[in-house]
């Protein structure tokens, strides 16, 4: 949580002014939900829950992938 709480100020710095906050590794989702809760940014929207992978393999199986993902539920 202090790593993304430092990405976000250096940005701030750096005139960025609004912000998503996520990850492509589940692994990650339970501590940005956390974070989300903990130490609300006001300029940050959070993605935490990345059912949008499901969502992505689903959609390029009709073009015959069969790759699959699991991602960690709450």
């Amino acid at each position: 949580m202090d790593i993304v709480d430092a990405y976000l100020a250096s940005l701030r710095r750096h005139g960025f002014e609004r912000f998503v906050v996520m990850s492509s590794h589940g692994g990650n989702f339970p501590v940005l939900a956390r974070w989300e809760r903990e130490r609300p940014a006001a300029d940050a929207t959070v993605i935490s829950d990345f059912n949008v992978f499901d969502a992505g393999f689903e959609a390029i199986r009709r073009f015959g992938r069969t790759d699959t993902a699991v991602l960690m539920r709450r």
